[in-house]
């Protein structure tokens, strides 16, 4: 394939010299032309307005000024006369059938010379047409009363809707700064270029096209922006403001290329786009809507009113409304550059923050903290340099979890308390060891806490289910506590209550089915809400506990365990039993030694030690 770099003039003047062909050909199997007009985020306006603001800003700069429109792909072919040569436009149809609507408008409605046609013929024309389609347009342009929804043929009704545009553009510029039309059409003409790929003369022209868009990519709000400050960012001046050669710009566009594939395949990883953004899709889009632009931009009566004629078309505004916000700002080569340099410094941050594991700890838990939602709150964070975002995470996790005894109390499982008790808990797990130094932390995995939803829920059941739990597992325990609760009856007064509780003992070692409402006594005593009978569980580990007793609960927990689950440090030490208490809290209170029961013992035990823990935070926080 070769490769030539052509102006507007030359594409329709030189080019075809040079290589002895009439003119361009569009074959049978093309799709027809449809670039849109309806909204100023559609093709036609946005092209008018990037080269109208490419030439004003030439007009004021010394850096490059020439303006690309991407590529054609041609293959010579032979004419049916036998004896002449055209273009088989392969690619490129609808930049090619845009340029020769513009001249045809400036021809017909500005007495502007029409460079895609030589004397009376069009140097683009269309298999499926036997006479010119860009004269028809032109007639119904000039039909005051025709409404395009009248036009069933697709390439005519877009056709006519661009030129329409096309003349509005035209009509706006010469009624405020006439003075510039012609400078503007000799920009246009000679610094408006296109890259001509030449493919083999032998080669199918079907094979080619059908190749070329089965690679296509999705057009994405990512993809178009990497396209816009590529292709911008690769045609600034050399040091010795001369301009690039086409390899030149090719190579930059290569290397530049390679940098951005990197970020964007570290920001669509699931873990790292939910862990700075709040959701597994689109992060590399999610990243790009961090950064800020330069408030400036170019000043133009004849943009603002042009805009204002296209300014709804809200559904295509909505789906590329990132890659606009870009396009708006992203006015020349410099700009494009301070642009990449932004991306790359965002990208060079987050990953220092992701990859450093006394950060990440810090920083997931503030994700997990705060009201905002993920975007909003790394948004916050990204001008602080790392030590001022330690300091400031620090400050986020003292005032959410409590600083004194005092700020315990009120702290039982309700309505109003479920956010903080969650809280204090992942804060056991997220800091377990001395949180001053580095090398002691464990990295936490905020990825598997989101993405099976671990939430806050009992360590003894509220609502025990016997109906789906194994009984075997605890029926040591229920049966110690049934015989706690016979030798505090009395033989006489309590005697028809005595042999119910005997009866259902015995049951339970016959290992048969026990009503809720037998053992409704063997729980009325435990606190269920109290802080040290809360731990966090995922949502299908809790599911398959099924509001069993502690055994129950440790057997299908350490089970879970082993087959891979991710389980938080503070959890698998409850269901353990492995949760040391200070020395001077040894003699006041203790864990029960037996792993197979969760007492009420346990909870006061696992309650001092939830504040005795959190407040050694507090002060190495302090720190």
């Amino acid at each position: 394939m070769d490769n030539f770099i052509f102006s507007i003039k030359e594409i329709f003047d030189d080019c075809l010299k040079h290589h002895k062909v009439d003119g361009y050909f569009i074959g049978p199997y093309q799709r027809g032309y449809k670039w849109k007009s309806s909204s100023i985020y559609d093709h036609i306006p946005v092209l008018l307005t990037d080269l109208y603001e490419a030439y004003l800003k030439s007009e004021h700069s010394k850096s490059n000024n020439e303006y690309f429109i991407q590529y054609i792909t041609v293959k010579k072919r032979l004419n049916e006369d036998k004896r002449s040569y055209s273009f088989e436009l392969i690619d490129g149809q609808q930049r090619l059938t845009t340029l020769t609507l513009l001249y045809s408008v400036l021809e017909h409605f500005f007495k502007a010379e029409n460079l895609a046609k030589r004397g009376n013929k069009f140097l683009l024309s269309y298999s499926r047409y036997d006479e010119p389609i860009f004269d028809e347009v032109l007639s119904l342009l000039c039909l005051e009363d025709v409404d395009s929804i009248s036009i069933h043929q697709q390439d005519k009704y877009y056709m006519f809707e661009a030129a329409k545009c096309i003349r509005n553009f035209f009509n706006i510029l010469k009624g405020n700064e006439a003075k510039q039309l012609d400078s503007f059409l000799e920009y246009l003409a000679h610094n408006v270029k296109i890259i001509l790929n030449k493919e083999d003369e032998f080669t199918s022209s079907e094979e080619v096209f059908s190749s070329l868009n089965a690679n296509k990519v999705p057009l994405t709000n990512s993809y178009l922006i990497k396209g816009l400050l590529l292709t911008k960012a690769s045609r600034t001046l050399t040091e010795g403001h001369r301009t690039k050669h086409f390899k030149e710009i090719m190579d930059e566009r290569s290397i530049m290329g390679r940098t951005w594939d990197e970020m964007n395949s570290w920001f669509s990883q699931p873990e790292v786009a939910l862990f700075f953004f709040g959701s597994e899709q689109d992060g590399m889009e999610n990243m790009l809507r961090l950064i800020e632009f330069e408030k400036h931009k170019v000043s133009s009566v004849i943009i603002d009113t042009f805009r204002k004629l296209y300014k709804d078309g809200t559904k295509y505004e909505t789906t590329y409304k990132l890659f606009n916000e870009f396009h708006d700002h992203i006015l020349t080569p410099e700009d494009s550059l301070l642009c990449l340099e932004r991306v790359k410094h965002t990208y060079k941050r987050l990953r220092n923050w992701y990859d450093d594991v006394y950060i990440h700890n810090y920083l997931g838990y503030y994700y997990q903290i705060t009201s905002d939602n993920g975007l909003v709150s790394t948004k916050k964070l990204l001008n602080k340099d790392n030590c001022d975002l330690i300091l400031y995470l620090k400050e986020k996790l003292r005032n959410a979890i409590p600083n004194s005894e005092d700020g315990f109390k009120e702290l039982k499982y309700n309505n109003k308390k479920d956010k903080e008790i969650k809280r204090v808990l992942l804060a056991l797990s997220v800091f377990p060891e001395e949180i001053e130094t580095k090398n002691q932390f464990v990295r936490f995995n905020f990825y598997a806490y989101s993405k099976e939803n671990w939430t806050l829920e009992h360590i003894f059941p509220q609502n025990p289910n016997l109906k789906e739990y194994n009984i075997k597992d605890d029926k040591d325990w229920i049966v110690s506590r049934l015989s706690e609760l016979l030798k505090k009856l009395s033989s006489i007064e309590d005697k028809v209550k005595k042999e119910s509780i005997e009866n259902t003992i015995a049951k339970i070692y016959l290992n048969d089915k026990i009503a809720v409402n037998e053992i409704n006594d063997v729980v009325d005593d435990i606190e269920e809400n109290n802080l040290g009978n809360m731990a966090l569980l995922s949502g299908g580990v809790n599911s398959a506990l099924s509001n069993g007793f502690f055994n129950t609960k440790r057997r299908i927990l350490l089970s879970k365990l082993n087959q891979g689950y991710f389980v938080p440090r503070h959890t698998i030490d409850i269901f353990s039993k492995m949760l040391p208490l200070p020395k001077e809290m040894v003699n006041e209170v203790a864990f029960d030694l037996t792993l197979t029961m969760w007492s009420d013992n346990d909870i006061k035990a696992h309650c001092k030690f939830i504040i005795h823990r959190v407040l050694e935070i507090q002060k190495k926080l302090s720190i």
